[in-house]
């Protein structure tokens, strides 16, 4: 590939971020709105390293490269948060998993060693029925002897209480609004797998 080509690529995925960075920005500001910027990391900074020493120019250019590229900076950046939001809830800090099937729906709660619980809830459909087929959420948990209590991330609170049966019957306290009645697990006994 001659090195125009690699110098416009190199330039063409850092314009992209920056040029969608400078709208969302605006449209926050101008008209109350969120929007998302179009982030490609390092793909810009890597043509253009490939430039710089292909065309022997100043070695210290290759940092610039790479510090003007805000889609690489934005990725780098939460990079951290990314990683510590995967491993709260991985199977490497899974204690314990339990299943529950109602209907058409199955849900299964896994408990990890680093306080955060993951609900996972799918629906089996029918061939062309619409509708949705699977949703998650996150949140702390306590363990109180064998009972449970689950807090979600957006503030839901929910308790999982053993029965004589060995199977934990979900209480949910709240009246469960019509956009969050897809999240309610009421009633439902879980076992452990």
């Amino acid at each position: 590939m001659c090195s125009e080509n690699i110098l416009l690529i190199g330039l063409l995925f850092p314009a992209i971020s920056l040029i969608t960075t400078i709208g969302c920005i605006i449209a926050w500001y101008k008209h109350k709105k969120h929007c998302s910027p179009v982030f490609i990391p390092f793909i810009g900074p890597i043509c253009l390293t490939i430039w710089i020493i292909g065309t022997s120019r100043a070695i210290w250019l290759i940092p610039i490269a790479w510090i003007c590229d805000i889609g690489t900076l934005a990725f780098l950046y939460v990079t951290p948060r990314l990683i510590k939001d995967w491993w709260n809830t991985c199977s490497f800090t899974r204690v314990i998993k339990i299943h529950s099937l109602k209907a058409n729906q199955t849900a299964s709660i896994s408990f990890h060693s680093t306080g955060r619980y993951l609900l996972h809830k799918e629906w089996k459909r029918s061939k062309g029925e619409t509708g949705i087929t699977s949703l998650g959420e996150v949140g702390v948990y306590t363990k109180i002897d064998n009972n449970f209590e689950l807090i979600s991330d957006d503030g839901w609170k929910r308790s999982l209480k053993l029965g004589h049966d060995g199977k934990l019957l979900v209480i949910e306290d709240e009246i469960v609004s019509r956009e969050h009645q897809s999240y309610s697990i009421a009633d439902w006994n879980f076992e452990i797998s």
